[in-house]
């Protein structure tokens, strides 16, 4: 029996029913590749980005650790949290200052999104 684009599966066990094409291993991973998406391009590099980029991937995760901190109760959750932030803080700043090229600012993104749902609501405010 033919897997996807052609390809054996691979199994001994094959038989020729081809409800069984879909179910395969093979298959699975072929879809996986075909909806994958192309690497993001290169960042262009500015003077003063590396140091920016240090500043943005430590300061997000220092807002959501005081907002954990301050916004819910003592639990388990609240430390385990904090732990996860902090590590992502250091990687996020080992990306910004190794990779400064393939460091996204978090703060644009808040940004757009923010921009976003602020333009309709001022729109919205002028025209009553």
């Amino acid at each position: 029996m033919e897997a996807g684009f052609g390809m054996r599966s691979g199994f001994s066990s094959d038989v020729e029913d081809p409800s069984l094409a879909d179910s395969s291993p093979k298959s699975f991973a072929m879809t996986i590749v075909v909806f994958g998406r192309p690497p993001l391009p290169d960042m262009p590099y500015g003077p003063g980005r590396r140091w920016l980029g240090v500043v943005d991937a430590l300061a997000w995760p220092a807002a959501g650790a005081w907002v954990l901190t301050h916004a819910l109760t003592r639990s388990l959750f609240v430390p385990v949290i904090g732990a996860l932030l902090f590590l992502t803080a250091l990687a996020r700043a080992r990306t910004a200052l190794v990779a400064n090229h393939r460091y996204r600012f978090t703060t644009w993104g808040i940004a757009r999104v923010v921009f976003v749902l602020l333009v309709p609501g001022v729109a919205l405010k002028l025209a009553m």
